[in-house]
């Protein structure tokens, strides 16, 4: 299907738009060596050029979509639920066997399996990250905008998923001008713009969301150096133990210093590396804590499962607090 000549002078502004957040996103994954930004740069990157090859090639644009749909879902396994693997390759199977059905059907059905498919992963990225935010949105210790960037990627989700149902009632939209029409170039003219706030998140942005925000004393004693899933991991943990803050945090970093060496830095630290801190060395000190009557509990093994559970609750923060 051609679209409309304002149509493809929009897509390509769109396009190039979207290319100087991609430009934001590679030198964030750049710095904070985190895989799953580097493959949200290619997806967005990817995106663009099948705006452009809908303009230039609507029949190119097709096969583009299998690369796309498989960047988008494993965005979403590494940032919201790596502990679960099975469930990412079953999503992922139908999203490509969507894709396929569009590419062999497309002369009967059009794009309905394709907007049919993205209409899923919308709805999938919203219930994750809604989910992940109501993990950390009452942590005091997590800075506004880090809670912010949770919301501007929902309000981003839905949209994903409004502008694929729109193509599902309307499918004529691109080559027939109405209120359809208008309303999904309004969502794609907002998406770059919540790409941008989001994941660039200017520093003048940051600092109006912090206005407000004034940081524990404790907090502050680290710096920049304390992560802030350490933070969140370290008040799950004096709950459960009744012990301060304080002696909870420093617990949590001894333990990764013994575990991981004295010279890996916070930032640098992953989700499957945390696991292993808390099953292995933060579970002997712990236990040196119990034999020496410092802390007053039966069985620490609950103790361990319920902070490993908070840790794949909360890991969205490794990629959710990167600056």
């Amino acid at each position: 299907m051609e679209p409309l000549i304002e149509l493809r002078i929009y897509f390509i502004i769109s396009c190039l738009l979207r290319l100087v957040v991609v430009y934001y996103i590679f030198k964030l994954a750049w710095k904070s060596k985190l895989l799953q930004y580097y493959i949200l740069g290619l997806h967005i990157f990817i995106e663009s050029f099948i705006i452009l090859f809908l303009v230039v090639l609507p029949q190119i644009h097709y096969y583009f979509y299998l690369l796309d749909v498989f960047l988008v879902l494993t965005f979403i396994y590494l940032t919201f639920h790596r502990d679960n693997f099975t469930l990412y390759i079953v999503i992922l199977t139908i999203s490509l066997l969507f894709e396929i059905l569009t590419i062999m059907f497309y002369n009967y059905i059009g794009e309905f399996f394709h907007n049919l498919n993205f209409l899923i992963v919308g709805v999938w990225f919203t219930y994750q990250s809604s989910k992940a935010y109501l993990v950390v949105k009452d942590v005091k210790s997590i800075e506004p905008w880090i809670k912010t960037r949770y919301n501007l990627v929902i309000v981003y989700s839905i949209l994903l998923f409004m502008g694929h149902l729109i193509f599902i009632l309307d499918p004529s939209i691109l080559s027939n001008f109405n209120l359809m029409t208008l309303l999904n170039i309004i969502i794609y003219i907002i998406l770059p713009i919540l790409e941008y706030l989001a994941w660039v998140m200017p520093e003048s942005f940051k600092h109006w969301l912090n206005r407000n925000y004034k940081p524990f004393k404790e907090i502050m004693l680290s710096k920049k150096e304390l992560n802030d899933i350490i933070e969140f991991l370290a008040e799950c943990l004096s709950q459960r133990l009744a012990l301060s803050s304080t002696a909870s945090r420093g617990l949590l970093k001894l333990a990764i210093k013994e575990e991981l060496g004295k010279f890996k830095q916070m930032k640098q630290i992953h989700h499957r590396e945390l696991r292993i801190v808390i099953n292995n060395s933060l579970y002997k000190r712990l236990r040196a804590l119990k034999i020496q009557g410092k802390i007053e509990i039966d069985d620490l093994q609950p103790i361990i499962k319920g902070i490993l559970k908070k840790l794949d609750e909360g890991q969205s923060l490794l990629t959710m607090s990167r600056e």
